[in-house]
């Protein structure tokens, strides 16, 4: 595989389904939950654009699957303590863009949606368990910014593939993924019929944590069989045909969000995306250049404060102009929602770079 830092389609396309993700949510604050539709040709305000999540666990678990490729050959004789290494530098990494989120979403609601000062103050303690991802486990919690269950459930599955792929990745990668995912994904179309509905309690756990596990799983998969297809010599008829194969893939799951199925078809998409991730993934086909730019690299880089950011501006919006036109809530929904997650970027950079929190509490070594 070639030698890069960052792959510009990839980060393109998560700036992207994180934008999806926004106008999904705003269509269902602003215009109600949607109900399935026998006019398949008719399009609507991207009514399935939750399907955006499905992108970014595959591509979570093809990140985890390139690391546990790259640490294949090194020793596990520490695992677990490399394992609670690997989990700790990433929950510190997103825990400021979450706590950022979380406090301005559950101050914006608690002034927002009550009167009495009691009230406001239940609610605040009421996301306690939210704060720190205990709400998947089961912890009671007001869960105030549910975007956060996919930080969650990442961080959690993390936990579990990464040291069985440490262990033996030829059996994790060839026997194991493949496996867990197609088991977890064909019990969940079983019982369930569709991917969504996070809080759904299966008696153990929510839906939402098999789901995300389902999907890391593929997401492995994927490195997987990038990997096989970079090591081909492809010809230019090849190439040209994937390269077509992917962009009409992205329009036609574009077309799909556009759509109300109520879930009915979220496997099958799940599966579509599954094959264009691992066609942006490769070397394969064509157009990466043009992708491979810094503006690129920085819409990328918001598009997980994007995605934190929104509900608290979504419920400002929806307070300050109830009656407006629904053109004008939700152009001021993504304004607000980009100036946000701006002003977040910065402060968490700030912070990140400058560590006023640590220094305070521990003694700067050099």
């Amino acid at each position: 595989m070639s030698k890069k830092q960052k792959n510009g389609k990839i980060e393109f396309l998560r700036f992207y389904f994180a934008i999806l993700i926004l106008l999904f949510h705003i269509g269902k604050r602003f215009l109600g939950t949607p109900g399935a539709s026998d006019d398949p040709f008719r399009l609507y305000f991207f009514d399935e654009g939750l399907i955006g999540v499905e992108f970014f666990f595959l591509v979570s678990g093809y990140f985890l699957a390139a690391n546990i490729y790259k640490m294949r050959d090194q020793s596990t004789k520490y695992l677990g303590s490399e394992t609670g290494f690997l989990i700790k530098s990433k929950f510190f990494h997103i825990f400021p863009y979450h706590f950022y989120a979380m406090a301005l979403t559950v101050c914006v609601n608690a002034i927002l949606l009550y009167d009495a000062t009691d009230k406001k103050l239940k609610y605040i303690l009421d996301s306690w368990s939210s704060l720190f991802f205990l709400e998947v486990f089961g912890f009671e919690s007001s869960w105030a910014n549910k975007l956060t269950w996919y930080l969650a459930v990442w961080l959690m599955v993390m936990f579990i593939l990464y040291p069985i792929g440490r262990k033996n990745y030829d059996i994790f990668m060839n026997i194991i993924c493949p496996l867990m995912a197609l088991f977890i994904l064909g019990y969940l179309d079983f019982t369930t019929e569709g991917l969504s509905d996070i809080e759904d309690w299966t008696g153990i756990f929510y839906k939402c944590f098999l789901r995300g596990f389902a999907e890391m799983a593929l997401g492995c998969c994927a490195f997987s069989l990038v990997r096989w297809m970079n090591q081909r010599n492809w010809t230019k008829k090849g190439q040209r045909f994937l390269t077509f194969t992917e962009i009409f893939g992205y329009l036609f799951v574009l077309f799909y969000t556009c759509t109300r199925y109520n879930g009915q078809y979220e496997f099958l998409m799940l599966f579509v995306i599954f094959g264009l991730v691992i066609l942006s993934f490769s070397d394969i086909a064509l157009g990466e250049k043009y992708f491979n730019r810094p503006i690129v690299y920085a819409l990328g880089r918001l598009s997980l404060v994007i995605y934190l950011n929104q509900f608290y501006c979504i419920r400002i919006v929806e307070y300050m102009l109830p009656d407006a036109s629904f053109f004008i809530q939700c152009t001021l929904c993504i304004v607000l929602t980009f100036i946000a997650s701006l002003v977040a970027d910065t402060i968490i950079t700030w912070l990140n770079v400058h560590k006023p929190v640590k220094n305070f509490f521990i003694v700067k070594t050099d």
